[in-house]
């Protein structure tokens, strides 16, 4: 498995996906649990994990494509137990 789910640290301690190939790191935020305001410079999607909006936020973004960002998301969604998991360009709350 190129994916692994890391812990990030204080204060929020919130899911980190880790690509072990290209260093890509995304953090994951539950926007039922805390306020997302999107970083200028990273990468954003969003998806619906039974109920709760999941928002998906590049750290250190390095052009690294859509498709492999995508990927890590339906890994992660997997990760959680919800495989079909609707993976969203806009946050839908808004």
């Amino acid at each position: 498995m190129k994916f692994e789910c890391r812990q990030g640290c204080m204060p929020n301690q919130r899911d980190i996906i880790y690509d072990r190939k290209t260093s890509l790191q995304i953090q994951v935020f539950n926007q039922r649990d805390e306020l997302f305001v999107p970083g200028k410079n990273e990468v954003h999607f969003y998806g619906d994990n039974f109920g709760d909006i999941l928002a998906f936020e590049t750290i250190g973004y390095r052009n690294e494509s859509e498709a492999l960002i995508r990927d890590a998301i339906k890994w992660y969604a997997a990760y959680l137990g919800c495989p079909g998991m609707i993976i969203y360009a806009a946050n839908p709350l808004y």
